[in-house]
């Protein structure tokens, strides 16, 4: 193999690494596909795949929970590539896992001025701003999340727990019936819906809802 194909192997290398959740491994293979840029094929492969680098090696050390060094090298590729927005994403997440979710905040809303079609970031907004006590601006985040991501039944599910967790049990039942506009055939809205009713103490329509979303799994397990 020709020197100039050394780093983009260990690139490559630590990619494979850090799939195999083998962190310490995967760092040092992306900081030896560093070291020399003109072991790249071209100076632009290089320029196009420090970032990357720098932004794996961020998120092994996040994994590690080393997290200024996390932040370091998300730093690093940011300053690369200023719309990073996986770097971006990456420094509100180590953020947050050190309990400073009001800086968070801040990162997950930059990175959604760069891309605001995002659900993925939406949803990691309202996991946050849930946190935080701000539930009106983390139901408007999931929504966001769900208008951007209409198939994921999970993101209503955790809308939903919230309100109830707030003992919003009127308001929990409005969005299961907007949930079920979308999922009609989704048991687990038929559950909640169910768990609604029994903290309202209508026990007898409860067992009508479960009775009737039992008889849709069954029915779902023999068309399985």
């Amino acid at each position: 193999r020709k020197r100039k194909d050394f780093a983009a192997a260990h690139f490559q290398k630590g990619i494979l690494l850090t799939d195999n959740d083998n962190k310490e491994e995967a760092i040092s293979s992306f900081k030896e596909a560093l070291k020399n840029p003109d072991e790249f094929s071209n100076y632009k492969l290089f320029q196009l795949a420090r970032p990357v680098c720098y932004y794996h090696i961020g998120e092994c050390y996040e994994k590690l929970n080393d997290y200024p060094s996390a932040i370091k090298y998300f730093n690093l590729a940011l300053a690369d590539d200023p719309e990073y927005v996986d770097a971006i994403i990456g420094i509100g997440m180590v953020l947050d896992n050190d309990g400073k979710t009001d800086q968070a905040v801040i990162y997950l809303k930059k990175a959604l001025t760069i891309d605001e079609s995002s659900a993925d970031t939406w949803y990691l907004l309202a996991g946050i701003l849930k946190k935080t006590g701000k539930f009106e601006d983390a139901e408007e985040a999931y929504k966001k999340s769900i208008n951007f991501d209409k198939n994921n039944v999970d993101i209503w599910l955790d809308l939903v727990d919230m309100v109830l967790e707030n003992n919003e049990v009127e308001h929990s039942l409005e969005l299961i019936s907007d949930a079920q506009i979308q999922h009609p055939n989704e048991v687990l809205f038929f559950m909640k819906r169910a768990e609604c009713l029994f903290r309202e103490k209508k026990y007898h329509e409860a067992a009508g809802v479960l009775k009737e979303g039992l008889q849709l799994c069954n029915n779902q397990s023999k068309d399985g």
